[in-house]
């Protein structure tokens, strides 16, 4: 796929945001220890998680866009594919 100069330039700088704003998410993820307890308390730390998992999925998903928006419509077709 042919990128211009401007859209490569675009494409670096997104990827660059979505990395700190991923590395951000996973360590969070990543450093999340459920302390035993009753199921009850379990399941409530696990809530914090679960809030996590769903930030990321939308930073991801918000950056594909974005970075969807930066091709043309012949070039977006080939990425969905």
């Amino acid at each position: 796929m042919s990128l211009s100069a401007n859209q490569r330039e675009k494409l670096v700088v997104l990827s660059r945001d979505w990395e700190i704003v991923k590395a951000g998410l996973t360590e969070a993820m990543g450093g999340y220890q459920p302390r035993q307890g009753r199921l009850d308390q379990v399941q409530e730390q696990l809530g914090s998680y679960s809030d996590l998992s769903r930030q990321y999925e939308a930073a991801r998903e918000a950056a594909w866009g974005r970075a969807l928006r930066v091709l043309d419509a012949e070039q977006a077709k080939k990425v969905v594919r």
